[in-house]
């Protein structure tokens, strides 16, 4: 099984950096998993694919474990927080019809750092 193959399998955060043997803290993964996620998967597209065709495969691994690196250290940074903003689940728009009927209250909520 090549490492593409072996990828196809992971599913969180955390196995994504062992597997491409990147250090974490995982109380800070486990908050921002799913954006972490998000991001690396932008952080690919954003190379495009044309860019990749023609990589060796260990060149395309390198590509991978740079873009996985670059959202966890991201998310590593204090403050950096997930942007939550939707888009359309077609991606073709930013109507935010994936959430259809439900408002914002994100302006509702103290994110102020509590003073010890």
């Amino acid at each position: 099984m090549d490492w593409m193959e072996e990828l196809e399998d992971l599913e969180e955060a955390d196995e994504f950096l062992d597997f491409f043997s990147i250090a974490y803290e995982m109380d800070r993964v486990a908050a921002v998993r799913l954006p972490l996620l998000a991001r690396f998967r932008q952080n690919l597209e954003k190379m495009g694919i044309e860019s990749l065709k023609g990589l060796s495969p260990e060149m395309l691994y390198y590509k991978y474990k740079d873009a996985l690196i670059e959202s966890a250290a991201h998310f590593a940074v204090p403050g950096n927080r997930p942007d939550f903003s939707m888009q359309s689940s077609c991606g073709g728009c930013s109507t935010g019809c994936a959430t259809p009927n439900i408002p914002d209250f994100s302006d509702k909520f103290d994110t102020s750092t509590p003073t010890v």
